[in-house]
This record gives C-alpha cells, sequence and structure tokens, in this order.
C-alpha cells in the first residue's frame, strides 16, 4: 500500500515531516479503504495498521463532532497527519488538580500536529475525518484525563484515547485528589 512502514516510521523519528508528509501525498483513497469506523461507545474508530520495534502507525475514522478525551502517548514521540477533514486540537498542562488551557490549534487535510512525550492534548473533529498517527516508539501506557471523573487513567498503548469502560485495559487509576485506587 505505502511505503515500508518501518521506513516511514524513521522518517518519523528523524522528524522528517516533509518527506513523510510527500510519501503519503495522494494515498488518501488507499487510506480511506482501511478507514475504521467507530464502535458503539467509542469517539472514534482506530485500526493499527503496522507495529513494530520501531514504532507504531495507526489510522483512525473520526465522525463529525467526535472528540479525544486529554491525553498524552507516554514516553512516545508522534506525528499526526490530517488525510481527510478538519480538527481542533487543544493542549494541555495538569497541576494534578486541573487540567488548563494551553492552546487550540486548527489543522486541515495535509496538516500535521506533532506530540513530545507526556504533552497533554485532545482532537475534535470540526467534521468527518481520517488522521494517520506515527509514534516512535509504539506506545505502551498513555494517560488519559477524566475531567468529569476527576481522575487520570493509565492505559495500555492498545487502548484509544478516551475515558475507559468496564473490561478496557487500565493498568492505574489515580483520583486528581492524588489518592490511588484499584
Amino acid at each position: 500500500m505505502l511505503a515500508p512502514w518501518n521506513d516511514l516510521l524513521a522518517l518519523a523519528r528523524q522528524g522528517e515531516v516533509a518527506r513523510l508528509g510527500d510519501a503519503l501525498a495522494g494515498r488518501a483513497a488507499q487510506l480511506r479503504a482501511h478507514k475504521p469506523q467507530p464502535e458503539a461507545q467509542k469517539p472514534y474508530g482506530r485500526r493499527v495498521l503496522h507495529q513494530s520495534d520501531q514504532g507504531e502507525v495507526m489510522l483512525a475514522g473520526w465522525p463529525c463532532g467526535a472528540g479525544a478525551a486529554p491525553h498524552d502517548h507516554g514516553s512516545a514521540t508522534g506525528l499526526v497527519f490530517v488525510i481527510e477533514g478538519h480538527f481542533a486540537e487543544t493542549c494541555y498542562a495538569f497541576d494534578g488538580g486541573n487540567l488548563r488551557v494551553l492552546g487550540v490549534h486548527r489543522y486541515a487535510p495535509g496538516g500535521y500536529l506533532r506530540a513530545t512525550p507526556g504533552a497533554i492534548h485532545d482532537m475534535h473533529a470540526q467534521s468527518e475525518g481520517m488522521t494517520l498517527h506515527f509514534y516512535v516508539p509504539a506506545i505502551h501506557d498513555m494517560r488519559v484525563f477524566d475531567p468529569a471523573l476527576r481522575a487520570t487513567f493509565v492505559v495500555t498503548g492498545d487502548a484509544g484515547a478516551w475515558s475507559p469502560r468496564a473490561g478496557e485495559r487500565v493498568s492505574a487509576r489515580v483520583a486528581w485528589d492524588g489518592a490511588c485506587a484499584p
């Protein structure tokens, strides 16, 4: 379908955004054939296209109005390319008790955003859309912040960026008052 995934992950690891963007240009139709639809009770669909010791490539399909919960990507560095649709990204700081908005950025097809280790953000689809995510290394644990529950969940890399439901992979839940809960 595309160049070998590990070659594209190497470009992501090196920060070669222009070369990676060129490799993706004109491939929306190929990616659309693999576009995931959201499962019940999930805000967006996600499909891991490749995972290796080099990193991970994930495709997300977004209905209009869908949004991710505030989250980080653990120790992974990420590049997220907007293949189709329009998105708003909100960046946050967390002080242990509250999330504070640092800024909002908007993206259109062809745009990309960077995710650095530990940085907290969310994304919201302003229209139906599709994004392609490159993570180096693959995500193993990430934090999902739930302001309504005032809790942070540490979830495994195969979980999405939404507040976990019963049965989803949660390795820790920390109440915003600092107390750990099972």
